[in-house]
């Protein structure tokens, strides 16, 4: 679907839906504002990031600080680092208080809850650095989706990411399409990201571009922004995979100097040897080990590490949660058994070579089998980690593109031809009504998530199968002399 047109002009309809999509953007971001630095103590978790950043900048061990929830920093140092520019100080420290005393607005400074007090502070000189790191990050956020969606687009169309629509009109809507029905197929998950202030947009935005350089043949930078993702948070590990099954050598060069680069070089230039070591020896401690079902330490189970959290979807969680569902949320077990997890890892096993057998061992694919291999990796991961945050489902949009996209028509001649996959409208549909309460909770309870997850996969593992398997006859017609 090859196109020369490089212009980025936009007609009057097309005007108006930009500008009634930044208008809800913008209302949007007004909304978290009020909710995050308007608030007397901010209800987001970019206050850990700004908390974790301000300790890299003071030389403080990133995690064991705290920001005004106790909330800690539970990520490789990488981000952290990175994040310094955006580096806020911590509030100030709640003053004593005399004998029989009550905690009230006028002597607890902003950052801190106060009882019976109103939510809302307002913006002062106190806030007002948070609340411009708000909006920034709002903005980044918003951008990375946007490109997100447009590289993923490109590298299914084969067009260079700087061109702009195709003037021909059934053309021009497709275009349209491939790139706003996915974003809308997982809004939910993306607006809950970007009003919690997350970090998942970012790892989404190196996963797309990583795709797109992929498909484009560019393996060394592909191969680098596909180590993003793992060296922000662990679990998309499973993704570098994809270069080593494809016999993509260069890319695998690529990856292991992103990961060099990300874990070691990084860290060591920032704090040194010695204290990157201590780093990662306190990391592992207070937050691999306690994942895993190891270690004592439990500094961090009220936030990440508990089975019983009411966010987590994953398989293991799932398993708890079928196995006491008996019990109320708060009363369940914390943990998991080693053999839950052992019985985890057993079917993830089997699933990824199940999606081996699937892909095969080759060295070229096609765009859209890129996105679908790429996508049920990142599936597989999100499957067999232990914990894994509903938001988590925005990295699942390589795997909609290409499902929306095999059910586009070519040239879309009306509304009528945008017609979602069922098994995307079913993920839709879920991933909205599992925030909504209290149905919301009782979807989440039963694992209502975690099937749509496991819908899209085998949806896209079936669509990969029968694409491999109509190969051979369509290189056998294109073989036929034409008479």
């Amino acid at each position: 679907m090859q196109d020369n047109a490089t212009t980025w002009h936009f007609n009057r309809h097309e005007k108006i839906a930009l500008a009634i999509g930044l208008a809800l953007v913008l209302a949007f971001g007004a909304y978290v504002e009020r909710k995050t630095a308007l608030r007397r103590r901010p209800n987001t978790d970019l206050s850990v990031f700004t908390r974790a950043a301000w300790a890299v900048r003071n030389g403080e061990n990133l995690y064991n600080v705290t920001e005004s929830h106790g909330w800690h920093y539970g990520y490789p140092p990488a981000f952290a680092i990175l994040f310094t520019p955006l580096a806020i100080a911590p509030p100030k420290v709640l003053p004593p208080l005399a004998p029989e005393e009550e905690r009230t607005e006028a002597n607890t400074p902003w950052g801190y809850q106060v009882s019976h007090a109103n939510s809302v502070y307002g913006l002062h000189r106190e806030n007002f650095p948070f609340f411009c790191i708000v909006a920034l990050w709002f903005a980044i956020s918003i951008a990375l989706t946007c490109l997100s969606s447009h590289l993923l687009a490109c590298a299914l169309e084969e067009r260079k990411w700087t061109q702009g629509p195709p003037r021909e009109p059934g053309r021009r809507r497709r275009w349209w399409a491939i790139r706003a029905l996915p974003v809308l197929a997982c809004l939910a998950s993306l607006a809950t990201s970007w009003s919690r202030g997350q970090v998942d947009v970012v790892m989404l935005a190196a996963f797309s571009l990583a795709i797109y350089l992929a498909v484009n043949r560019r393996e060394i930078p592909a191969g680098m922004f596909l180590a993003v993702p793992a060296a922000i948070k662990l679990f998309p590990a499973l993704l570098l995979l994809f270069p080593v099954w494809r016999g993509r050598w260069r890319m695998v060069v690529g990856t292991v100097l992103g990961l060099f680069l990300s874990f070691v070089v990084l860290p060591v230039v920032t704090f040194g040897p010695g204290r990157t070591v201590e780093l990662y020896h306190t990391w592992r401690h207070v937050l691999i080990e306690p994942a895993l079902g190891q270690g004592t330490d439990s500094s961090r189970a009220l936030e990440l590490t508990q089975m019983n959290l009411r966010d987590n979807q994953s398989l293991l969680s799932f398993i708890h949660n079928l196995r006491y569902h008996h019990l109320s949320r708060d009363h369940r077990p914390p943990g998991a058994p080693i053999s839950w997890r052992l019985a985890v890892g057993l079917l993830g096993t089997l699933i990824l070579l199940g999606i081996g057998v699937i892909a095969e061992l080759r060295r070229r694919d096609s765009p859209p089998q890129v996105l679908i291999l790429c996508g049920l990796l990142i599936g597989l991961a999100m499957l067999v980690t232990p914990v894994v945050h509903h938001c988590y489902y925005l990295l699942l949009l390589p795997l909609l593109c290409a499902l929306i996209d095999h059910k586009l028509p070519e040239v879309v001649a009306s509304i009528r031809d945008l017609r979602l996959p069922k098994v995307v409208t079913f993920f839709m549909l879920t991933d909205m009504l599992v925030r909504v309460p209290p149905i919301g909770f009782w979807l989440r309870d039963i694992g209502v998530p975690l099937l749509t997850l496991v819908c899209l996969t085998t949806a896209g593992a079936w669509l990969l199968w029968r694409q491999r398997a109509t190969e051979p006859q369509l290189r056998d017609s294109q073989a036929l002399p034409n008479y």
